[in-house]
């Protein structure tokens, strides 16, 4: 398959094959699912322009060059977007997913982090015009804001199905 560079900038690159369109973002992405006593998560709550609506997401982003490993900007941006300081034996791979597969061939890095009440409420402040608040949510609580259209991410809720699937007793 040949592939045409359309577009790029430092964010992304579109690339064309015959008639099909790609694109990715330039740097590595990961997302951390923070859990609190294996009973509560931590959401950021953010306004996204696109949507034109807050939306509630796990701290995410990307590795800041290529040097950067996924496990170091995960436990960057777990701090960066909640304030909390980890060790690296509590965070650990859960899984690589597609954010879009049709269109990207990047995979976002999923790290799931035990986090414990005394380290939520020791976290620093954070300092980030996109975090609106840092919320803790119940089982039941994230249930609800699936049905209200509260998380509209994908990624978010494939993670969080992940996670029930392998770590909760499903009825």
């Amino acid at each position: 398959m040949t592939e045409k560079l359309i577009y790029k900038n430092k964010y992304l690159n579109i690339t064309k094959s015959k008639d099909y369109y790609f694109y990715d973002e330039n740097e590595t992405q990961v997302m951390v699912l923070p859990v609190i006593n294996k009973k509560k998560f931590i959401f950021v709550k953010q306004y996204r322009k696109p949507l034109n609506k807050f939306t509630y997401e796990f701290p995410a982003g990307g590795c800041l060059d290529k040097t950067e490993k996924p496990l170091d900007a995960a436990i960057r941006e777990l701090k960066e977007e909640t304030g909390i300081s980890i060790r690296k034996n509590k965070i650990n791979k859960l899984n690589t997913v597609s954010a879009n597969p049709q269109r990207q061939k990047k995979l976002v890095h999923i790290f799931l982090a035990n986090i414990d009440l005394k380290e939520f409420k020791n976290r620093s402040k954070v300092k980030s015009h996109e975090i609106n608040t840092i919320e803790i949510k119940s089982l039941k609580e994230v249930v609800s804001m699936f049905k209200n259209r509260k998380i509209v991410s994908g990624v978010v809720g494939f993670v969080f199905l992940n996670y029930l699937i392998n770590h909760k007793k499903i009825k």
